[in-house]
């Protein structure tokens, strides 16, 4: 399970993307994290954000949702309702977004939470996502913590047992930036 230093050292995740994604995207911040949000199912943590950069991009330059950005093509119809900025769809995906736009009390259940919970993610109903949800807040409180905080250093926590390095989109748009800058 995660330990207090765990969640000092991974929890502060959320927080620090939101304020990230409101100092870089201003008023279109709300929308920036439905983009990502959308686009990050069973997709790694750099390509998500070099995904939703570029879709955020080009319909800010052309107006155009240009779908053949997306990673996968499940992805398309939340891409549309994210520049619609209509609600999106699927557990995973909204609460995601509500975690990035600053909502912390939500908690994100996604194939590493599973894991961390030893819950095949194929068996993830709307009732089983709600019980995990409920152990996140619990594990929270426990340890004196926002449930986000908490379900960040799991998350981390898990991908690292795996063998990963710990990842972020904060690091990500860092990788991104640099990219650019080498380009030009």
């Amino acid at each position: 399970m995660v330990t207090k230093l765990d969640i000092k050292r991974y929890g502060g995740w959320y927080h620090r993307a939101h304020e990230r994604l409101v100092r870089e995207f201003g008023e279109d911040a709300d929308l920036f994290a439905d983009v990502l949000a959308a686009t990050s199912p069973r997709v790694s943590v750099k390509k998500n954000w070099r995904a939703a950069c570029r879709l955020y991009e080009k319909w800010r330059a052309d107006g155009v949702v240009a779908l053949w950005l997306a990673p996968m093509k499940t992805h398309h119809p939340n891409v549309i309702r994210a520049f619609n900025r209509e609600p999106l769809s699927g557990p995973k995906v909204q609460r995601f977004a509500a975690n990035l736009k600053g909502d912390f009390n939500v908690v994100t259940i996604d194939v590493w939470m599973c894991k961390y919970f030893d819950v095949e993610h194929q068996r993830l109903s709307k009732s089983l996502y709600r019980e995990l949800e409920r152990k996140v807040k619990d594990c929270a409180r426990k340890h004196g913590c926002e449930p986000c905080e908490y379900q960040a250093a799991a998350w981390t926590v898990t991908r690292l047992k795996a063998g990963f390095k710990p990842s972020s989109f904060l690091s990500a748009a860092e990788d991104d930036r640099q990219m650019r800058w080498e380009w030009a």
